[in-house]
């Protein structure tokens, strides 16, 4: 009895309660880990950041209920998109880590070709859900931090791409 507490204590410690994914605290070990024998064994590591495109206005227009069923779904797909030895991870609000140890950056592309856009039907609504995204490879000395401040600069260099790209496509409609 006392052991399943024990685990179930883990559990919520390392675990984020509304997707399943692991939590911000548990990725930070992990990714220090990762790192570390990365550097030892000279082994590729990838770090995947992603964010869900108009999130807030999924909130503010449809409630935090609509909110919360596309971060589980995103979450759910997200987990099926990774390797058993990848680790998903939800940051927080609508942004989402994924450490993929021994992965050549040849093979992202493959990743990512798994993480679609795709609809949530709620009631009458019809919620379409995106993902900006953006990777760094670890790299000798790289530190935790500056590695993910590398993948988050490519994230947000995608998600300008994109919002780019739209408003041209927008523009050439009207």
């Amino acid at each position: 009895e006392q052991r399943v507490r024990a685990e179930a204590l883990y559990e919520l410690a390392i675990l984020d309660p509304l997707t399943g994914l692991y939590n911000r605290r548990y990725s930070e070990e992990h990714l220090r880990t990762e790192i570390a024998s990365a550097e030892r064994r000279d082994d590729p590591l990838i770090v995947l950041l992603l964010d869900l495109d108009n999130f807030k206005d999924i909130n503010d227009r449809l409630g935090h209920a609509a909110g919360d069923l596309v971060l589980k779904e995103f979450a759910r797909r997200l987990s099926k998109a990774t390797r058993g030895s990848d680790i998903a991870v939800r940051l927080g609000g609508d942004e989402f880590l994924v450490i993929l140890p021994d992965c050549p950056p040849e093979k992202i592309d493959k990743v990512l070709s798994r993480l679609t856009d795709f609809e949530i039907e709620m009631g009458q609504d019809r919620i379409p859900v995106s993902s900006s995204r953006g990777w760094a490879r670890y790299e000798l000395a790289d530190t935790a931090e500056e590695l993910i401040k590398r993948a988050d600069e490519a994230l947000y260099a995608h998600k300008a791409m994109r919002f780019a790209h739209a408003s041209l496509s927008h523009k050439n409609t009207q």
